[in-house]
């Protein structure tokens, strides 16, 4: 019996609380197992967790140790783990290809690697972030770009963003996008929703935004563009779900400035089965962010059948397609507008929850998974051979 090919994935990102690249991994190492079962999977972490958080079919390895994200420690550790733990477990065990699902992979292994590279946002909205994690994450991802045998976009936009800032072959770059999760779909069972909403103290009608508070997210504009829909009486709040980043300080401020800070709600990192019942509740998903490499909670919010209204920016339209409303991002008052159509007419909200249900099917992560291993197979074969 041939002994088979074994595909090892970094998967750190699910062991924190999962943002949009953590869930990323998650679906896909679920799928993978399922559509490509010639290979082994070793699922290779930080942390200790136990069998039952690991897929069936899949091997847990713990490298090293765990230092909290955003530390000093982590900020150096992370670098040394995976440039000198990580190449050594693989020479070591002979792994056949390394997936580098969140932008890194090492500098030097004797295996070929692949990376996904998510977006440049570092490179499209500097000021975004630190001068520091722009230099880090700049210098991360050339280092993965020059050493991949292939890089995984998640959008089109990104793989253009690749060839013209980076001056990445295209021949080079394979976009995937991402799938969307079959827990995402209408609610029906009203008294789930409301113990959701009396646990989460949401106002009865809020515009919800799903994201990491910070800078590049556009979060001001939102503000502003809710905030005469508010002393209208169009809709009681701004609810936001996603963790504090660089500037969420700011943006509080921002909504004291405007003197709504008691209709705007953070409810910090919000999991799954909670999120869900959010889109269910909300009147709409707004989504104004400046930069993003693809957009998932559009597709999760038009799956839960909640209406949604976006910038006209990077990705985004490649997200949205044509189920949802789009608005030039520094724009508050075309955002405003648009609300208030989306607010005001039943026959548009239900002309987008259409659309948008209709729109989510072209979007599966078992076509993702099978779009992987695709690129894995190729990698392998020319590696190899």
């Amino acid at each position: 019996m041939t002994e088979k090919k074994t595909i090892a994935i970094d998967i750190r990102k699910c062991l924190r609380p999962k943002t949009g690249i953590g869930n990323y991994i998650e679906a896909l190492v679920n799928k993978l197992i399922r559509v490509g079962p010639e290979f082994e999977y070793l699922l290779l972490g930080d942390k200790p967790v136990s069998k039952k958080e690991i897929p069936d079919g899949c091997r847990y390895v713990q490298l090293g140790c765990f230092y909290r994200e955003g530390g000093r420690l982590a900020q150096l550790y992370s670098p040394y783990w995976m440039n000198v733990i990580v190449p050594q477990f693989l020479n070591l065990k002979k792994i056949t290809l390394f997936h580098g699902p969140n932008f890194v992979i090492p500098a030097k292994a004797d295996c070929p690697c692949v990376a996904t590279i998510h977006d440049l946002a570092f490179l499209k909205v500097p000021t975004a972030y630190t001068r520091i994690y722009r230099k880090y994450i700049k210098f991360q991802v050339q280092s993965a770009i020059k050493r991949a045998s292939a890089i995984i976009a998640v959008s089109e936009a990104t793989k253009n963003d690749l060839i013209s800032l980076m001056k990445v072959a295209e021949e080079k770059i394979f976009v995937i996008y991402h799938g969307i999760s079959e827990k995402f779909r209408p609610v029906n069972d009203s008294s789930f929703l409301e113990k959701v909403r009396k646990e989460l103290q949401l106002p009865e009608r809020f515009l919800l935004d799903v994201g990491v508070i910070e800078r590049r997210k556009n979060i001001e504009t939102l503000l502003r563009a809710a905030e005469p829909l508010i002393k209208e009486g169009l809709t009681d709040g701004v609810v936001f779900a996603g963790k504090d980043g660089l500037g969420a300080n700011e943006i509080r401020q921002f909504s004291a400035k405007l003197r709504i800070a008691s209709q705007v709600q953070f409810l910090g990192y919000v999991p799954d089965d909670l999120l869900v019942a959010l889109y269910n509740l909300a009147q709409c998903l707004v989504f104004p962010s400046w930069y993003e490499g693809f957009g998932l909670p559009i597709l999760e919010a038009m799956a839960c059948g909640c209406p949604v209204v976006a910038a006209d920016s990077s990705s985004i339209p490649e997200a949205a397609g044509d189920a949802a409303l789009l608005f030039p991002p520094a724009d508050a008052d075309i955002l405003k507008s648009k609300l208030r159509q989306v607010l005001t007419s039943e026959n548009l909200r239900s002309e987008l929850v259409k659309k948008g249900h209709k729109w989510v099917n072209r979007f599966s992560w078992q076509d993702a998974a099978e779009r992987h291993l695709m690129v894995y197979r190729k990698v392998i074969n020319e590696s190899y051979h």
